[in-house]
């Protein structure tokens, strides 16, 4: 299968590989937009693959590259669970990465869990426009210099799942999201905040994102060719996988959440609609499993599948 041109897909040989290729990407975006605007904004990822990323960063050489007290630490969603919980993205990025490294108490931005998960949302919004525009001016109000995104194996990004009504939401940029799979409440970054950012970087790893990645690749090639987004839904209301998507009264998005792998069914999948605007990019680091046949990573080394015109 042919890789669209707008993505950047790199196959590594094992998930320890895409750890390093992340942490460099990280340490040389940090550095890069400290050098500029004197502050790096970075969205952290949760679930289990992007903690071996964050164990990487926290000892030498890399945490010894990254000037730590000018990262300002957000996230790009968290379940509605105290931050002591193990479900708690803040407390997996806490214990293998923060705790670790001299980050400023006001830096560390966190998802307020404990209260109605719409207000906690718009809450979080406001302080991700003001702190974003002190570094970067009123035309950076809300746009992160890099969002670290995971895939889900139903093609879930952050906590935007497929089949949720406000999977395009064009106003907000943080959002309450409801999951199939428990924790059932989170608050997520929308797509509209997501490509704002000046960089994403995708972490996948393992065989059971494999049908995922097939899939972002051809309905990503669709996108460009044109083709409607009703049309890669299956029906213009958003509904998912057996059943149609409603709204929960609170304000949420509710899909098809459970990390369940694809069915034949062409939901809208969230991670094929990542694409920053401006030509932003967007890295993709894969191990071999999760990329399989559908990528082709040569023998004992990476693969750069396709590199992005700028």
């Amino acid at each position: 299968m042919s890789v669209p041109h707008d993505l950047q897909m790199r196959v590594l040989p094992s998930s320890e590989a895409v750890f390093a290729a992340a942490a460099a990407r990280f340490t040389a975006l940090a550095r890069n937009a400290i050098a500029r605007r004197k502050a790096f904004h970075v969205a952290l990822a949760g679930g289990s693959t992007p903690r071996g990323l964050y164990l990487l960063l926290a000892a030498p050489p890399w945490r010894d590259r990254v000037e730590w007290r000018r990262v300002h630490v957000w996230f790009g969603d968290e379940r509605c669970v105290p931050p002591g919980h193990p479900d708690s993205n803040f407390k997996m990025a806490r214990d293998a990465l923060l705790s670790k490294v001299s980050i400023q108490p006001a830096h560390l931005h966190r998802l307020e869990t404990g209260s109605v998960p719409a207000r906690a949302a718009a809450r979080y919004e406001r302080q991700l426009v003001a702190a974003t525009s002190r570094s970067g001016g009123r035309c950076a109000a809300g746009r992160l210099d890099l969002i670290l995104l995971g895939m889900g194996g139903d093609g879930h990004t952050a906590s935007l799942f497929p089949g949720a009504p406000d999977l395009v939401d064009e106003q907000r940029l943080v959002v309450p999201a409801i999951a199939a799979a428990p924790p059932r409440e989170r608050i997520s970054l929308t797509l509209r905040a997501i490509n704002r950012a000046r960089a994403v970087v995708f972490l996948v790893t393992g065989a059971e994102k494999r049908d995922a990645v097939a899939h972002v690749l051809a309905q990503r090639a669709q996108l460009r060719k044109g083709g409607r987004r009703d049309s890669l839904r299956g029906t213009s209301g958003g509904s998912g996988a057996g059943g149609s998507s409603r709204s929960s009264g609170r304000g949420s998005s509710r899909g098809s959440g459970g990390d369940r792998p694809l069915s034949g069914a062409e939901l809208l999948l969230p991670a094929a609609l990542v694409a920053p605007r401006g030509g932003a990019p967007v890295w993709w680091l894969l191990d071999a499993q999760a990329a399989g046949s559908v990528l082709s990573g040569g023998r004992g080394g990476s693969a750069r599948v396709r590199r992005r015109r700028r």
